[in-house]
């Protein structure tokens, strides 16, 4: 699903994204912005936390800057949602491996630092 990744730049089936993202089962958030930056929290999440089944990959950036709080990991435990919290040049591939197996999953990927 994810062709490449790159710092800034994200390639999914062909179209190329420049700005932090989500991948859903049924469609793609673009220019996806958190309220506190390098912080991922609860809040940045709930317009589409109930469309995350199974599994999410989250992608803290090139140098894993992007820090995931406490209680986003554990609102999706108790929804029996698997979290995979990798630096995104590596949370791309495991998405992928993911995503070949079962297409139900979900991804979030901070693309700079």
């Amino acid at each position: 699903m994810i062709d490449s990744y790159r710092f800034g730049m994200m390639k999914i089936r062909g179209t190329s994204y420049a700005s932090d993202l989500v991948i859903l089962p049924s469609r793609i958030i673009s220019d996806w912005w958190r309220k506190r930056g390098h912080h991922l929290e609860l809040a940045d999440i709930t317009s589409f936390l109930d469309e995350i089944h199974e599994t999410a990959v989250i992608g803290t950036g090139r140098f894993n800057m992007m820090k995931v709080s406490d209680e986003l990991i554990h609102a999706m435990d108790e929804r029996g949602i698997t979290v995979i919290i990798l630096p995104t040049s590596k949370a791309w591939k495991r998405f992928n491996e993911l995503y070949d197996a079962d297409s139900n999953i979900a991804g979030m990927f901070h693309l700079t630092c």
